[in-house]
């Protein structure tokens, strides 16, 4: 094995015993959302698939927000990619329960064996 595939083995049995309590499902939606200069915000658009996922929610750091002028109450999710339904992209839903997150970045680890999504709570509107 390699140091990817050894990572993704040793990562997933980390989220399944170690990390378990930490651990929460949620569904990651696409669509063709895109970004509208006029508002400054995102277009919403038509979903076009969901797939199921798991990963570890994270309040953004303090110092994060006041540096990027994100939203107090955004969340970074910590995903594996070797779980991912497909791949993340700017626009796409991340719902847990009734709580919809917009994904504003995507980042992969330079291994690519996890996902790191910032989002912000959907509630808001145009952001």
């Amino acid at each position: 094995m390699g140091i990817k595939a050894d990572l993704n083995t040793e990562l997933t049995k980390a989220f399944n015993t170690d990390l378990a309590d930490a651990v929460l499902s949620f569904t990651l939606q696409s669509s063709n959302t895109v970004f509208n200069p006029a508002t400054g915000g995102l277009a919403s658009g038509q979903t076009i698939s969901t797939g199921s996922w798991r990963g570890v929610f994270s309040n953004v750091e303090r110092e994060k927000v006041l540096n990027s002028q994100q939203l107090p109450a955004d969340v970074e999710i910590i995903a594996l990619s070797v779980e991912a339904p497909f791949v993340p992209k700017l626009g796409y839903k991340a719902i847990r329960g009734n709580t919809e997150y917009d994904i504003l970045r995507m980042k992969q680890d330079p291994t690519e064996t996890i996902y790191i999504l910032e989002c912000v709570n959907a509630s808001y509107g145009n952001y």
